[in-house]
């Protein structure tokens, strides 16, 4: 998947979902495959399975080469699983391969899982061999966390 996106808009983009709205959910998927994600517009999430998500997602995982890309002054949230996690929960899933996020401004967040976590809750999942590249705020479960709750996260090797 190849995006290079210059609008003044929010960006989603992901290998199963851009955008999952909380009238849905997310179970037993897989993506595998590279994604390539370059905005000069506005705010960019970018995930191995999905984008932006504010659904349940249960029993998934993604064998990805995420590289998210941001030249503009604006929010870049890079996962191997999840761009930005917004409600809800994710659980019994995990994410490997590589990732690299790159922005301008002091709000990149990547993480080996999720990039950004606003809410919800994170439970049972794994980090398995991942390589991680930001320019700024990076972790191997999350990047940022803003609200939720992880348990029990592990990191091993897959």
């Amino acid at each position: 998947i190849n995006v290079s996106a210059t609008e003044n808009a929010i960006i989603g983009v992901g290998g199963v979902s851009a955008y999952t709205a909380s009238t849905s959910s997310i179970a037993a998927s897989r993506a595998s495959g590279t994604i390539t994600a370059v905005n000069s517009g506005n705010h960019m999430h970018v995930g191995g399975l999905i984008g932006f998500n504010d659904a349940p997602v249960s029993d998934s995982y993604a064998n990805m080469a995420v590289d998210g890309q941001s030249t503009a002054a604006s929010k870049l949230y890079v996962g191997g699983l999840i761009g930005h996690q917004w409600g809800y929960s994710v659980k019994n899933s995990y994410a490997t391969g590589t990732m690299t996020a790159r922005g301008t401004n002091n709000e990149t967040h990547a993480g080996s899982l999720i990039g950004h976590i606003t809410g919800g809750t994170i439970s049972n999942n794994a980090v398995g061999r991942m390589e991680l590249t930001s320019s700024n705020y990076l972790g191997h479960v999350a990047g940022y966390i803003s609200g939720g709750t992880a348990n029990n996260p592990s990191l091993i090797h897959i």
